[in-house]
């Protein structure tokens, strides 16, 4: 009996390890199961938190800058805005007291640079008041595009057609034309 009662002492000893050993094994596989699941979820709300975050700071990177962007948006003439643009320059002139004629229009294609696109060259005449004619090339000057005046010429006539050297004409029979070249840059994406 000896014999056999060690022989089913080491049966049961070697079932209980081998119970044992497996629920070792689930357990450690359980816990293994869970880190993994745990990292997952932790990278994917860390990921979650970094993508928001950066569209939080990417928003508010934008709405610090808006009056900047808007600044930059509306120095450059978008495209197919040209009339528009021309029709503008005219209303001023006209809301200056002065008369307008557009007398030239070209669009220069930019080859070298095409960061600000084409450039739109305008020659115009514009005649009044002296005043008048230096209140527009403020304002044309004040405008928020990127204007670059190349040329004024300004040279004093008078309403009866006679010389500007003729004193007997009062100040409001005498005015001045002004002719003035400028372009104003394009922006290809706008």
């Amino acid at each position: 009996m000896n014999k056999y009662s060690k022989k089913l002492t080491l049966i049961i000893v070697t079932i209980v390890m081998l119970v044992m050993l497996s629920m070792y094994g689930f357990l450690f596989w359980r816990v293994q199961k869970n880190i993994t699941q745990a990292h997952y979820e932790l990278s994917k709300k860390m990921i979650t938190e970094d993508r928001t975050d950066i569209f939080k700071k990417t928003q508010q990177t934008l709405a610090n800058l808006s009056e900047k962007i808007q600044r930059v948006d509306t120095s450059f003439i978008g495209d197919k805005q040209e009339v528009a643009f021309i029709e503008h320059i005219e209303q001023l002139a006209r809301d200056t007291g002065l008369e307008i004629i557009t007398q030239e229009v070209a669009i220069i294609p930019q080859t070298y640079n095409k960061i600000y696109g084409d450039t739109l060259n305008l020659s115009i005449l514009v005649s009044g008041e002296w005043q008048n004619n230096i209140n527009f090339i403020h304002l044309l000057e004040s405008l928020p595009y990127k204007i670059n005046i190349t040329q004024i010429t300004s040279t004093k006539e008078s309403f009866s057609g006679s010389s500007s050297k003729d004193t007997t004409l009062s100040p409001s029979q005498k005015y001045w034309e002004s002719a003035i070249h400028f372009n104003v840059l394009k922006h290809p994406q706008l």
